[in-house]
């Protein structure tokens, strides 16, 4: 079966089946990649062809590491409001 692909703006093929494979081994395609077979009138995204099974990100983390927690440092309490002295008003010098 011929393919055709699109790259950038322009489309490319007809090619075979083994080497769109190729292209894909090579990371030259990519899911998102709109490919159609020449008996096919509209273009599709790689991953909706059922040709190519992509790993998403989660299955690639097979046993994430815990990540450290940021060291904490003890917080400094506020200073301590000291009553105000109540009758006294300020002098002014003049």
């Amino acid at each position: 079966m011929k393919w055709f692909y699109v790259e950038g703006k322009t489309q490319v093929g007809p090619i075979t089946e083994k080497d769109l494979e190729r292209l894909i081994e090579e990371g030259n395609l990519i899911e998102s990649s709109l490919v159609r077979r020449a008996d096919w009138k509209d273009w599709i995204r790689l991953i909706d062809t059922g040709l190519v099974e992509f790993e998403s990100e989660e299955a690639v983390v097979e046993d994430p590491k815990p990540v450290a927690k940021p060291e904490q440092k003890p917080v400094a309490e506020p200073p301590k409001k000291t009553a105000k002295r109540e009758g006294r008003r300020a002098e002014s010098y003049s």
